[in-house]
C-alpha cells in the first residue's frame, strides 16, 4: 500500500527519546566511517517504494495543457499557477526538467502503520502524510532492496559546482533547448515566476532539512532536558560527557588509551575561545581528569563524584560545564554553547520538533467558453475547427457583446453626457422594472415582496432610486415588450424628467453621488436570476444598452448549498469589504484563443481570410486577492446585516426570509461541516503532485464579477482607463447564458468589460519534517565512490515526512478580460509579447481573439441615403426646389455596403465605425459599413459645387469635390436650431442661370451619416429668352493620369533563355577580340545572333494566354531590348 493512503484508527505512542534511538540506529546502519568522515555503508534496506507511474509522468506533467487538457475550440480552460519559487525544493527541481525520472532519486517510505518490514517511524506520523526520500546520487535496486548510494565523481563536481553558485549546462541538451544538470539553475528559468536569481536547489534542500533553526535552544530549561544529570560513560562520538572515545597511541611499551574531550566538549571550548582543554581546567578546575588504576579503556577519567564540586553526581556530564559556564557568563553563553554542542542530525531532529515547515498549494483550473469575436466566429465553418465541436455533446455558448443604439433621445442623451453624472448612476433597467412592475410581479415571492412592511421598504427603496428620491413626479410609465418602431414609448417621458433633474448642479453633486456609491457594486442573488430572462425583453424601451453575455459554470455541491441558503450579496460583500484580511499573491494565469493562419491580413468574409483557426496560448500575470475561506466565510456571516450595495432580488433581505442570528449560526455550521468534509477528499496528497498524478487543485466557482470600465480608444490600454461600476452575478445552473443589459451607459464613448470569477479552491498544505539528513555541510570534505562500487562515497541523502493538510481559499482570477498577453505557442512564431484583446486594427496573424469581450462604442447605424428629386420652376430661372425624404429598410451584416468620404478626416471617422460594427457582426465584410433606417426624423444635408474634378483614379473619388460645401441642413425636430430648423425636407435654393451645378444630398443622424445619393448635375439656360431647366444625374467619363495596370508577377515571368543572355566564354588571342583599352580578352553575350530571325533584339514576340475557365485568350506583344556591363 503507497505510504499514507491508509488511515489508522489508534496510533501507538513513541516518546522522542525512543525516536532519537531509532534515527541514531538508521544513521549507524545507513553510513560507515572513514577517516572520521561519514560515507554510504552500501547496506540494503527493504523499506523503499517506487513512485508510481511511467518514468517521465512528473516531467510530461509540467505541462499543463497536455493530456487530457490538451487544447481544442469545444471550451476554454483557464489555469491558475502560483510562482514555481513558492513550490517545496524537490517539486521546484522537477519543474526545473532537467532530471525526468522520478524513480532515479526519489522513493516513498511506508509509514509504520503500513506494516510494511522495518518501516518504523523516526517522527511522528500523521496518517494523511508520506515519508519522502531524496538521495542526490541515487539509488540502487535488486528487486525488493534497495541501496542508497554515496556520492560518485560526477555527483561531487554537481556539488562543488552548487556549493560556487555555478549554472552547468546538460551535455544531453539539444540545439536551442535550455536544459541544465546538476542543482544550480539560471534566474527565470524556466520562466520568470522563478525569480530573478538563480535557483540552488543542493542549498535550498540543505535549508530545508536543517530547518532553518540555527539556533534550536531557547531557554536553559530546553538545554536541561536534552544533557541529563545523570551517570553517563565517557564513549562514543556522540556522548553527552565532557571526555569522549580515547586516543589510541601504540608504542614499544604497548597499546596506550589517552583521555581527550568529546567533539561536544571540543565545539564548547571554541565557543568559550579556549586553545585547548588544559587552558579550560585553568579557570574551571573542578573538571580536572584523574587517573585511574585500570587504564584498559583510558589511562584518565573525570570522575563524575566530586564533593568539592558544585556539580557532585554528575560532575563528568556536559550539563556540568554548561551550568558553570551560565553561572559565570551569562544564559546567552550557555545557550550559545548548548546549541554548538549538538551535532547536526540532532540539530535537525530538535528543529522538526519544534515546527514543521509549511509549503501552500493552490494552483486550479477553471472552464469557461471563448468570447464570440472575428476570430472564433467562423469555427464551424470550415472542417478543422468544426470537427472538433462537434466531438463535445455539450459546447459551451459563446461569450459575446453587443452596443446597441435603439433611437434617438436628445433631452436624455445631452444631459447624461455631462462628465458630473456618473454611469452608475443612471436609469437601470433591472432596478426600474422592479419598481415599477406588476403588484405583484410575476414570479416574484417570499418575504419582503408581500404587503409585510419588509416588503414596502423593498419597494420603496426601488422606488427612491428610480426617481432621484423626490425631483421625478408622477406616475411612473410601464415598459412594453411588444412596440412597434414608430409608437411612442412611455419611459422616454421618464427619460426626459431624469435628463432634466440631472442638470440641476445640487443633484449632481448630492443625489447622483449617493446614488453612484449605491450602484458602483450591484449584485444579484442565485434565486433571483430569472430576473434577467424575465426582464430582458424590455430592453428596447430604452434609448441605448449594452448587453453581456456570460458563460454560467456547473455547480459543485458547496455552490448549490450557498446558492439554497444564502443571497449573493453577503459572499460579495465579504469579498469587497477593504477591512477584511487578504493576501494578494502573485499568479500566472494561462488560457487559450484563436488566431488566423501566417499570411492573413484582415478578417471578415472574403478572400483576405482562409477562415482556419488555430489554437494559441496566452497568458496573464497579476497579483490577485486571496482569502482564507474560515475568514471569507467568518465575513460573510457579519454581512448577512450589512447593507452597503444595491441588491436586485426578488425575495427580500436575508435575515427576514431564514430567522435571524440563530439562521446565520446554523448556516455557519453547515457551511464549516461540508467543506471541511470536501476539502479531505479533494485536496491535492503531496505524493500526488511529486508524481505528477494530481498537479492542480479542485475548485468551485460560486461568484462572477463584471467590471466596467470607461476607455479612451478600441484597444487595451490598461492605463487609460477607469473603472465605473462592478456587478456580481451568482453561479447558478438555472441558465446557461446569463444575458446581462446594462443601460446605465453613454453614447459615443467606449466601454470595455472584463469577467472576473471567485472560486473555493480545495488547496493543500504541506507540512515538511525532516526524519532523516546526511549531507555535507558547506565546508565538508567531499568523497567518491569507486567507480562500480556500491559502498563508499558522501552521502546526500534525505527523507521527509510530510503531511497534507487541508487549505480551503477563496480565489478572485481573470476569466475573459483585455489584458491577455500572447505568448510563443510552440508552433514556431515568434510572437511579440502583446495584449491579446480582439481588435480590428492589428494582424490576426499575429493577434489572439476569443478571449476578450471587445472594446464596444454605442453609436447609432447612420441612416440610408436620402431619396431626392430636384424641380424647376416655370418661367423662373434662378431658383428650384429640392425636395428629400428618408429612405426605409437596412443594409447590414453581410449587407452592408461601401462607404464613401469626402476627405481623408470623414475617412478615419468612418474607418474607426467601421471597426467597431466588424467587432460586434463578424459577417460584415471589410471596407463596409451598416446603414439602417433611422427611428427618429434625421437631418438631411444639402452639398452644393459649381466644379467637379474628373480627374480621379475612381468614381467615388468624384465626391472629394464636395468637401467643405455643405449647402444646407434640414432638421424638423423640435430641438433644432433655428437656422437648422425646417417644416419639411424642402429647400428652394438660388442659382444663377447658363451655370452648372452640382449636388448631392446625406441624411444626418447625430455625428453619423448616410452614404451620399447620386450626383446631379443642375443648369438653368437661358438665351435670347428661352428658357431651358437642365436636371440630370451626372455620370461623367473619368479621367485620370494614372494607366490602368494589374501586377502578374506572381503568376508569369518572361524573359530571354540563357542561350541568349549570358554571356559564353572567352575568346582566344588569335580571334582578335580584345579589349583596345585594357588588352584583356572579351566575352562574348549570346550563342545567336543579336540580330536576324533567331536575334532578340531586333523581332517581336507574341505571347498567348488563355483563360483554363472561359477559353478567352489575350496576346501580349512583347519587345526586348538589350543592355551590356563590359
Amino acid at each position: 500500500m503507497a505510504a499514507g493512503d491508509r488511515n489508522r484508527q489508534q496510533e501507538p505512542e513513541v516518546n522522542e527519546a525512543e525516536l532519537g534511538e531509532r534515527r541514531e540506529t538508521f544513521l549507524e546502519n545507513l553510513t560507515s566511517e572513514v577517516q572520521g568522515n561519514l560515507v554510504a555503508s552500501g547496506q540494503e534496506f527493504y523499506e523503499f517504494v517506487q513512485p508510481q507511474g511511467s518514468p517521465n509522468q512528473k516531467y510530461q506533467s509540467l505541462n499543463v495543457l497536455s493530456g487530457q487538457r490538451s487544447p481544442d475550440f469545444s471550451s476554454r480552460q483557464v489555469i491558475a499557477q502560483r510562482a514555481l519559487s513558492l513550490l517545496d525544493p524537490i517539486n521546484k527541481y522537477y519543474s526545473m526538467g532537467s532530471d525526468r525520472n522520478l524513480a532515479d532519486k526519489v522513493t516513498f517510505t511506508p509509514l509504520e502503520s503500513n506494516d510494511a518490514y522495518a518501516n518504523r517511524r523516526l517522527t511522528p506520523e500523521a496518517p494523511t502524510s508520506v515519508n519522502v526520500n531524496f538521495s542526490i546520487p541515487g539509488y540502487v535496486r535488486d528487486g525488493s532492496r534497495t541501496v542508497i548510494l554515496g556520492l560518485n565523481q560526477g555527483d561531487k563536481d554537481d556539488i562543488i559546482a552548487a556549493r560556487a553558485g555555478r549554472v552547468r549546462r546538460h551535455v544531453a541538451a539539444n540545439p536551442g533547448e535550455e536544459r541544465y544538470r546538476g542543482y544550480v539553475f539560471p534566474a527565470e528559468f524556466p520562466n520568470s515566476t522563478i525569480g530573478d536569481r538563480p535557483f540552488n536547489f543542493f542549498n535550498e534542500i540543505n535549508n530545508l532539512a536543517s530547518a532553518g533553526f540555527p539556533e534550536i535552544f531557547e531557554t536553559f530549561a530546553e538545554v536541561e532536558d536534552f544533557f541529563p544529570r545523570g551517570v553517563a560513560l565517557e564513549n562514543g562520538s556522540r556522548t553527552k560527557t565532557i571526555g569522549g572515545d580515547p586516543r589510541v597511541i601504540r608504542t614499544q611499551r604497548g597499546t596506550e588509551r589517552l583521555w581527550q574531550p568529546s567533539p561536544r566538549m571540543n565545539r564548547i571550548l571554541r565557543v568559550l575561545d579556549y586553545d585547548d582543554f588544559d587552558e579550560f581546567l585553568e579557570d574551571h578546575t573542578m573538571f580536572t581528569p584523574e587517573g585511574v588504576g585500570n587504564p584498559y579503556y583510558s589511562n584518565e577519567h573525570i570522575p563524575d563524584n566530586q564533593r568539592l564540586s558544585p556539580y557532585n553526581r554528575y560532575n563528568n556530564s556536559l550539563i556540568a560545564v554548561l551550568e558553570r559556564i551560565r553561572s559565570e557568563y551569562g544564559i546567552s553563553k550557555a545557550l550559545e554553547a548548548a546549541n554548538a554542542a549538538l551535532t547536526r542530525q540532532e540539530r535537525i531532529i530538535l528543529a522538526e520538533q519544534a515546527e514543521p515547515v509549511v509549503y501552500e498549494f493552490y494552483d486550479f483550473e477553471t472552464r469557461t467558453s471563448f468570447v464570440r469575436d472575428p476570430f472564433t466566429a467562423v469555427l464551424d465553418e470550415v472542417p478543422s475547427t468544426r470537427t472538433q465541436l462537434s466531438r463535445e455533446a455539450n459546447v459551451a455558448q459563446p461569450a459575446r457583446i453587443e452596443g446597441v443604439y435603439n433611437y434617438g433621445l436628445p433631452g436624455y442623451e445631452n444631459s447624461i453626457a455631462n462628465s458630473a453624472i456618473p454611469e452608475s448612476a443612471l436609469p437601470n433597467l433591472y432596478v426600474y422594472q422592479l419598481a415599477v412592475g406588476a403588484n405583484p410581479i410575476e414570479n416574484l415571492s417570499g418575504q419582503g415582496w408581500d404587503s409585510s412592511p419588509e416588503g414596502d421598504e423593498v419597494r420603496r427603496g426601488y422606488d427612491g432610486l428610480v426617481r432621484l428620491n423626490e425631483f421625478i413626479t408622477g406616475t411612473l410609465p410601464r415598459l412594453r415588450a411588444q412596440q412597434a418602431a414608430d409608437e411612442d414609448r412611455g419611459i422616454s417621458d421618464y427619460l426626459i424628467q431624469y435628463g432634466r433633474a440631472t442638470r440641476n448642479t445640487n443633484v449632481v453633486i448630492d443625489l447622483t453621488s449617493s446614488i453612484a456609491r449605491r450602484f458602483y457594486n450591484q449584485t444579484t442573488d442565485a434565486t433571483s436570476m430569472n430576473l434577467f430572462e424575465e426582464f430582458n425583453e424590455y430592453k428596447n424601451e430604452f434609448p441605448l444598452y449594452t448587453e453581456i453575455s456570460i458563460p454560467m459554470l456547473e455547480q459543485g455541491s458547496l455552490n448549490q448549498f450557498l446558492n439554497r441558503t444564502l443571497g449573493a450579496t453577503s459572499m460579495v460583500n465579504s469579498i469587497i469589504n477593504p477591512e477584511i484580511a487578504s493576501s494578494s499573491v502573485g499568479f500566472r494565469f494561462t488560457t487559450y484563443g484563436a488566431i488566423a493562419p501566417q499570411g492573413v491580413s484582415r478578417l471578415g468574409p472574403d478572400q483576405f481570410d482562409s477562415r482556419e483557426r488555430t489554437v494559441s496560448i496566452v497568458q496573464s500575470r497579476q497579483q490577485t486577492r486571496v482569502f482564507d475561506f474560515s475568514d471569507w466565510l467568518r465575513n460573510t456571516a457579519q454581512s448577512l446585516r450589512s447593507d452597503n450595495m444595491s441588491e436586485l432580488s426578488l425575495n427580500g433581505p436575508w435575515r427576514e426570509r431564514n430567522g435571524g442570528q440563530a439562521a446565520v449560526n446554523a448556516w455557519t455550521s453547515q457551511i464549516n461541516n461540508l467543506v471541511r468534509r470536501q476539502s479531505r477528499q479533494k485536496a491535492v496528497k503531496y505524493k500526488e503532485l511529486l508524481e505528477g498524478r494530481k498537479t492542480l487543485s479542485e475548485s468551485e466557482t460560486i461568484v462572477y464579477k463584471l467590471v466596467k470600465y470607461a476607455t479612451r480608444a478600441n484597444r487595451h490600454e490598461p492605463q487609460r482607463r477607469r473603472v465605473l461600476q462592478n456587478y456580481y452575478f451568482a453561479n447558478t445552473n438555472e441558465i446557461d447564458l446569463l444575458r446581462f443589459v446594462d443601460t446605465q451607459v453613454k453614447s459615443n464613448k467606449y466601454y470595455q468589460y472584463e469577467l472576473y470569477a471567485y472560486d473555493v479552491v480545495y488547496g493543500s498544505k504541506f507540512l515538511f519534517r525532516t526524519r532523516f539528513a546526511s549531507f555535507p555541510g558547506a565546508r565538508d570534505q567531499l568523497i567518491a565512490r569507486q567507480r562500480g562500487s556500491n559502498e563508499g562515497g558522501t552521502l546526500g541523502f534525505y527523507s521527509f515526512n510530510v503531511d497534507t493538510q487541508p487549505n480551503v481559499k477563496v480565489i478572485e482570477y481573470p476569466l475573459i478580460i483585455g489584458g491577455w498577453k500572447t505568448t510563443d505557442d510552440g508552433s514556431g512564431r515568434r510572437f511579440i509579447e502583446r495584449f491579446a484583446a480582439a481588435s480590428m486594427a492589428g494582424r490576426p496573424d499575429t493577434f489572439v481573439g476569443g478571449v476578450a469581450y471587445p472594446i464596444v462604442k454605442i453609436i447609432p447605424y447612420p441612416p440610408l441615403t436620402p431619396e431626392a428629386s430636384i424641380f424647376s420652376y416655370q418661367n423662373t430661372s434662378n431658383k428650384i426646389l429640392i425636395n428629400l425624404s428618408p429612405s426605409v429598410g437596412e443594409y447590414v451584416g453581410a449587407n452592408a455596403l461601401n462607404y464613401i468620404a469626402f476627405d481623408q478626416q470623414e475617412r478615419e471617422a468612418l474607418q474607426e465605425l467601421e471597426s467597431n460594427q466588424r467587432i460586434q457582426d463578424p459577417s460584415q465584410p471589410a471596407n463596409r459599413i451598416s446603414y439602417k433606417e433611422s427611428r427618429r426624423a434625421p437631418e438631411m444635408l444639402i452639398y452644393r459645387t459649381d466644379e467637379i474634378n474628373t480627374n480621379v483614379a475612381k468614381p467615388e473619388d468624384l465626391y472629394r469635390s464636395f468637401s467643405g460645401k455643405l449647402l444646407k441642413r434640414l432638421n424638423i425636430n423640435a430641438s433644432a436650431g433655428a437656422e437648422d430648423f425646417a417644416r419639411a425636407y424642402d429647400f428652394v435654393d438660388d442659382i444663377q442661370p447658363n451655370r452648372k451645378y452640382y449636388y448631392t444630398f446625406r441624411a444626418a443622424a447625430g455625428q453619423f451619416f448616410s452614404n451620399p445619393g447620386p450626383i446631379y448635375e443642375v443648369e438653368l439656360r437661358l438665351s435670347e429668352g428661352f428658357y431651358t431647366p437642365i436636371v440630370k444625374e451626372y455620370t461623367p467619363e473619368v479621367t485620370t493620369t494614372k494607366m490602368p495596370s494589374k501586377k502578374m508577377k506572381r503568376f508569369i515571368e518572361i524573359k530571354g533563355a540563357d542561350i541568349q543572355t549570358l554571356p559564353f566564354a572567352e575568346v582566344s588571342q588569335n580571334s582578335g577580340f580584345s579589349n583596345s583599352r585594357t588588352g584583356l580578352f572579351a566575352s562574348e553575350k549570346s550563342l545567336v545572333p543579336q540580330i536576324g530571325d533567331n536575334g532578340i533584339t531586333g523581332n517581336q514576340f507574341v505571347v498567348r494566354i488563355t483563360s483554363r475557365d472561359t477559353g478567352r485568350k489575350v496576346d501580349i506583344v512583347l519587345n526586348f531590348t538589350s543592355t551590356e556591363n563590359r
